[in-house]
């Protein structure tokens, strides 16, 4: 047995418009044989165990866009400033990794109950992934996450599909990801999101260059198009 803590704040702050959104996720954690029990405000697993890279390297799109892309669960909890008591478990069996969550969220005089599952496998250099989130509110919103990454020494290609439901109404997204090394430094990528929401379509287009350096240390330019009249969206972040 082992015992520890985890910490994880995660803010994105507008500057524009003076909003900010924040959370500290995190909690008690135990380590067992079989795996990680995670006791207090535990990340949803959707976010911490479904690997996709983030459209354009803009990761406010993940955000904005999570009740088609990833957790729903972070970005209501984000945005209402709600509180969020929770167990997490993640364990681990030769090539499978999974796990399994609740959350009580406080909204307001009730509470919302969240249920998470999620798993990983690794066949050889193909990764399979999926996740389901449940969560409990007047309208109910079920959400279903499936996809694979191959991975090879100078390249990789990925794909996702998530369905998520609300009030007995269904959208489906997809997404196709895929990098190239360039150099053992230089790294580009390119992500095409196809969402359907609320009756209508629309195909994002994501690029990214990223340049590796010392231990660690990345520097990285993205750009996001949409291929409509609109400015495209472009970014640049440098990280360790």
């Amino acid at each position: 047995l082992g015992f520890g803590v985890d910490i994880n704040p995660v803010m994105y702050s507008d500057l524009n418009d003076s909003q900010t959104y924040e959370r500290i996720w995190g909690g008690l954690v135990l380590t067992t044989g079989f795996g990680e029990l995670t006791v207090g405000s535990p990340r949803p697993l959707l976010k911490t165990m479904i690997e996709s890279p983030a459209l354009g390297g803009v990761g406010l799109y993940d955000l904005e866009l999570s009740a088609f892309l990833g957790s729903s669960l972070e970005t209501l909890v984000a945005q209402e400033e709600l509180d969020v008591l929770g167990i997490s478990f993640k364990g681990t069996s030769g090539a499978l990794s999974y796990g399994a969550s609740y959350y009580s969220v406080e909204d307001g005089p009730s509470d919302i109950d969240v249920v998470e599952m999620a798993f990983a496998y690794q066949a050889g250099k193909t990764r399979i992934q999926g996740g389901v989130e449940l969560i409990d509110t007047f309208s109910g919103q079920e959400k279903l996450i499936i996809g694979a990454t191959h991975v090879e020494d100078r390249w990789s290609l990925g794909a996702l599909a998530t369905n998520f439901s609300v009030s007995g109404q269904n959208w489906t997204t997809y997404q196709l990801f895929g990098d190239y090394k360039v150099t053992d430094a230089f790294t580009i990528g390119a992500q095409v999101i196809d969402l359907e929401a609320f009756g209508d379509n629309e195909t994002v287009y994501g690029l990214t260059g990223e340049y590796g350096f010392a231990s660690g240390g990345f520097a990285q330019l993205g750009a996001i198009d949409d291929g409509g009249p609109g400015d495209a969206v472009y970014s640049a972040s440098i990280g360790w």
